[in-house]
This record gives C-alpha cells, sequence and structure tokens, in this order.
C-alpha cells in the first residue's frame, strides 16, 4: 500500500477491530472519523478533506453563538437608523 501525502489524512485499523482517519484541521488540532469498515472510513476522510479545502470544516471550540446571534441585530439597527434618518428628512 502506497503512503499518503502530506495533509492528506491517515487512514488506520485500531486494536478493537473499528477504522479510523485522522486529518489536520488549519489549526494543528486532528479531527478523527470512525468506522466499522475501511471504506466507510475512506468516504469520510474524502468529505473532511472535501470540506476543509472548501473552508467549511474549523476547529468547532473557538466558534460561539455571539457573531450568529450579533448579525441580525446589527442589521436591525442599521435598518432602523436608515428609516428614522429618512423620514427625519422627510419631515422636516
Amino acid at each position: 500500500m502506497a503512503r499518503r501525502g502530506h495533509g492528506e489524512g491517515t487512514i488506520t485499523k485500531r486494536t478493537d477491530g473499528r477504522w479510523m482517519a485522522r486529518i489536520t484541521l488549519e489549526s494543528g488540532k486532528r479531527k478523527a472519523f470512525y468506522g466499522k469498515t475501511r471504506k466507510e472510513v475512506q468516504e469520510a476522510l474524502t468529505t473532511a478533506l472535501r470540506d476543509k479545502q472548501q473552508g467549511v470544516l474549523t476547529d468547532a471550540t473557538r466558534q460561539t453563538v455571539a457573531p450568529f446571534a450579533r448579525a441580525p441585530m446589527r442589521a436591525t439597527a442599521a435598518l432602523s437608523a436608515f428609516t428614522s434618518s429618512r423620514l427625519s428628512a422627510r419631515y422636516s
């Protein structure tokens, strides 16, 4: 079996009989995928590498809800300020 290149992940068979695939994220942390067959793990690894390349797969420990919660509030505040300024200009 040929070796994988740098950044392509690894697939190994564990002592408990399961297969494991690992990739390294941009932050340097590793993400592991487990399965009963090598094919399952290979498909999960392929999907994860594609997601990593597209920027979808990130280090989840650094994500919080705050940026997602603030976005609608900012949009509402901006719209409110815009509408208020137009109304005050119209009736002045």
